[in-house]
């Protein structure tokens, strides 16, 4: 068995030397460490980990245990993420920060892997990383209902629909204490299937995703007052009493809509 350093005080199993692999794609000949994660190993170089991580920074300055026997010249750190995070995570870091992440590129990023850069840059504090992150995340889960319409747009040049993620994005919303799209972020799961909103969902790399009790009950409540919205509007309708709101940025288009 190997044991390494961890970023965490939880008592984690950790994997045989032979069932760790390398990253076929985060693996560089002349880096000085080996991050392992889950069964993942990637060999990178302390000083661009921590020129954007203080954590990893400091982390790498802890003596660090014997390393894998292939790979002698290289200590090895074992974190707690995901291999899936993990490497996200590191692909950023190395494709730079503006170009793999900036709106203006109009490239759709997929919800999982800006959840798993969220959780990460959260957790080992790139600021940088995370407000780029946060960016697009703020401009689909949106408390401004004049952006609304602008929605489906938004997800196609930013990040494609959330869907079966609900569950996650909701908990990422928690985690990175972001209230502003708490709204948003319940109503995506209202949509969901009861089973899946009382028993989770599973992120892209099989970890589940549950919600706290709390934001169960909240997420029900919402999903009645919806509900009793929907049945509200379509008694109206039948009674031929239907009229725009009077917060209705375009009444006339309203109008239509509902003869």
């Amino acid at each position: 068995m190997v044991t390494t350093a961890s970023t965490d005080d939880s008592d984690t199993t950790v994997a045989a030397v032979d069932e760790i692999q390398r990253d076929a794609e985060v693996w560089f000949d002349d880096g000085n460490v080996v991050v392992v994660a889950e069964h993942s190993a990637f060999r990178c170089h302390k000083s661009i980990l921590s020129s954007h991580s203080v954590v990893f920074k400091d982390l790498f300055a802890v003596p660090q245990p014997p390393s894998l026997p292939s790979e002698s010249t290289c200590p090895v750190v074992r974190v707690s993420d995901s291999s899936q995070d993990c490497r996200e995570l590191l692909r950023a870091i190395y494709g730079g920060v503006n170009s793999f992440l900036h709106p203006a590129k109009g490239r759709a990023i997929p919800f999982p892997t800006l959840a798993a850069l969220a959780r990460l840059s959260h957790k080992y504090q790139l600021d940088d990383l995370l407000e780029a992150v946060v960016c697009r995340l703020q401009a689909v889960f949106t408390t401004e209902f004049k952006l609304w319409p602008a929605r489906d747009n938004l997800r196609s040049e930013i990040m494609p629909q959330v869907g079966d993620c609900a569950v996650e994005a909701l908990n990422l919303v928690r985690l990175l204490g972001r209230t502003d799209m708490l709204p948003t972020a319940i109503y995506c799961c209202c949509l969901l299937e009861p089973e899946d909103l009382v028993l989770g969902t599973a992120r892209s790399d099989g970890t589940l995703e549950k919600l706290t009790t709390g934001d169960l009950i909240l997420c029900l409540h919402a999903q009645k007052a919806l509900r009793d919205k929907h049945i509200e509007l379509t008694l109206c309708y039948l009674a031929e009493e239907a009229s725009p709101s009077d917060n209705c940025f375009n009444r006339d288009k309203c109008t239509e809509a509902i003869k």
